[in-house]
C-alpha cells in the first residue's frame, strides 16, 4: 500500500489520471492531490468504475464539483480524520466520517455483528461538526438523522425533512429515511423511500440492495428477486444482495437456491453472523439439525473469540431449528440487545408468533397490546429535539433497552373505570421489563 512507486495507492493515482500533492497517514500511507481540472462527484466515480471495473460505494450529492481528492487503500475509514486535517474547514469530510460510522454501526450492512464499538455516537459527533461548519450542508443533516434514529425518531426524521428541504436530489437522504422507517414496521412508506433513491440514483449498490430489502419486508417475493437480480448485474459481488436474494429464496420455498446465495454471503462477508445465521436457519428448517448446530458454534465461537455478538440471529438458528425454548431464552436474555430490524415482519421469527406461552416470557416486541410508559433513558447529547421517547411494541419499533423502561402510563383522572382497567392489564404485559 504504502511504496511510493509500486504501492497500490501509487498505482491507483496513476490510474485514475489524479495529480499527486503530497501524502498523510501512518507511514505516509495515504495520498492526496488534485482532479486538474473540477468535475463533479459522478463524473468521479464513473472514471473508477470504468478503471478498477466495480461499483464503488458513494456518499455525497452527485452533482458535488470535487476538485481535490484523498485516497487510501485498505481500511481507508481509519484516515478520514488525517485526510481533514489537510482541511479542517471541509464539511463535507465529516459528513463522509458520519456515514462510514453509520454503516459500520449498521449489521444488516456489513452483515457482521455488534463489537462493542458505539459508531452511532461517532456518527453523530462527526455529523454535528460538520453543520457547524456549514448548517445548509444536505448530507450532514442526513448523516445526523440516520445518527439519532435509533434513539429518537422525531429529531431523526426533521434531519431527514430538512436535508430533503435543503437538496431533494441528495439519494442517500431517502435511503436513511427508508431504513429507519423499516425499524418502525412502516414498510409502504420505507418503500416510497427507498424508491425514490432509486430514481434518483440508478446505478447505487447499496440503494438497489436497500430497496430490495423493503420488497423482501413486504414478501414481494417476484419483485424482491428481480430487484436483487438487477442490483447484482450491477455489482456481481454486492454481499447484502447476495444475502437478501437468500432471503427472497427462502420465502418462496427454493431451499437449495437460498442455501448458494448465503453460502456466497458468508464468503464475501468474510464470515458475518447474520449470512451464517440465515445459513442456519435453512437448514433447520430442512431439518439439518447437525449443520444448523455447527453453525450455532460457530457464532457462539466468534461471540467469545472477537467480542462480535448478534443474539437476534442466533435465535433464528434456533427458531429455524424449531427449538423455540432456546430462541426465546437467548432473546430474553439479551433484552434491549437485538438489532433495529423487524421482528413483526422477520421471516426467521414466523414460527414463534403463534406460540402459545404466555405473553410476559416472550420478549416485549412480541406484546400484543402496545404500552405507554416514561423512559428514564435521555436522548443522546447533542439532540436537537429531546423529548420522553415512547417505544412501540408488537415489533413495530426501535428495540428497547431494559434499563430504559420506567413504568406503564398512569391512568388521567378524567379516565373511565374500563379505560383504567385497560391500563393495569398493559402494565401487567410488562411483565419483568
Amino acid at each position: 500500500d504504502a511504496h511510493p512507486e509500486l504501492g497500490n495507492n501509487a498505482r491507483l493515482g496513476e490510474l485514475l489520471g489524479w495529480q499527486v500533492e503530497g501524502r498523510f497517514g501512518e507511514q505516509d500511507i495515504g495520498w492526496h492531490g488534485c482532479l486538474g481540472s473540477p468535475c463533479l462527484l459522478r463524473d468521479v466515480m464513473a472514471r473508477v468504475r470504468l478503471v478498477l471495473g466495480r461499483e464503488p460505494l458513494v456518499f455525497g450529492a452527485p452533482d458535488r464539483p470535487i476538485k481535490r481528492i484523498a485516497w487510501c487503500s485498505g481500511g481507508a475509514q481509519g484516515y478520514f480524520e488525517q485526510a481533514i486535517e489537510l482541511d479542517p474547514l471541509f464539511a463535507l469530510a465529516y459528513a463522509g466520517i458520519a456515514d462510514c460510522y453509520i454503516i459500520l454501526g449498521t449489521p444488516q450492512s456489513t452483515l457482521m455483528g455488534k463489537n462493542g464499538e458505539d459508531y452511532q455516537s461517532r456518527a453523530r459527533v462527526a455529523a454535528q461538526k460538520a453543520l457547524e461548519i456549514d448548517e445548509t450542508l444536505a448530507e450532514a443533516h442526513a448523516s445526523l438523522g440516520a445518527s439519532l434514529a435509533p434513539y429518537d425518531d422525531v429529531a431523526a426524521h426533521q434531519e431527514f425533512d430538512r436535508a430533503i428541504e435543503l437538496n431533494p436530489n441528495y439519494a442517500t437522504t431517502y435511503t436513511f429515511y427508508a431504513i429507519d422507517l423499516i425499524g418502525d414496521a412502516r414498510l409502504e412508506d420505507a418503500l416510497e423511500k427507498a424508491k425514490k433513491a432509486r430514481e434518483i440514483d440508478p446505478l447505487s449498490v447499496p440503494i438497489n440492495s436497500n430497496y430490495g430489502m423493503v420488497l423482501c419486508r413486504l414478501r414481494r417475493v417476484d419483485e424482491a428477486i428481480e430487484q436483487f437480480k438487477k442490483t447484482l448485474e450491477l455489482e456481481p459481488n454486492a454481499m447484502r444482495a447476495h444475502w437478501g436474494l437468500g432471503l427472497v429464496y427462502e420465502q418462496k420455498g427454493q431451499f437449495g437456491n437460498a442455501i448458494a446465495e448465503f453460502q456466497r454471503a458468508i464468503k464475501l462477508s468474510n464470515g458475518g453472523v447474520l449470512a451464517l445465521a440465515s445459513l442456519g436457519h435453512v437448514y433447520g428448517v430442512l431439518g439439518r439439525r447437525t449443520e444448523a448446530e455447527q453453525i450455532v458454534q460457530q457464532l457462539l465461537e466468534k461471540e467469545k473469540n472477537g467480542g462480535e455478538r448478534h443474539p437476534y440471529y442466533l435465535a433464528a438458528v434456533y427458531a429455524g431449528m424449531g427449538d423455540k425454548g432456546r430462541a426465546f431464552e437467548v432473546l430474553e436474555k439479551n433484552r434491549g440487545q437485538y438489532s433495529r430490524g423487524l421482528m413483526k415482519n422477520d421471516q426467521f421469527f414466523d414460527s414463534l408468533r403463534s406460540d402459545p406461552r404466555p405473553v410476559p416470557a416472550r420478549p416485549v416486541l412480541w406484546c400484543v397490546t402496545a404500552v405507554r410508559h416514561r423512559c428514564a433513558r435521555p436522548a443522546p447529547e447533542g439532540a436537537r429535539h429531546q423529548r420522553v421517547r415512547e417505544p412501540r411494541v408488537l415489533g413495530a419499533g426501535k428495540s428497547q433497552r431494559s434499563h430504559a423502561l420506567c413504568q406503564p402510563r398512569r391512568p388521567h383522572h378524567g379516565d373511565s373505570a374500563s379505560h383504567q382497567s385497560r391500563h393495569a392489564q398493559k402494565a401487567r404485559c410488562v411483565g419483568s421489563w
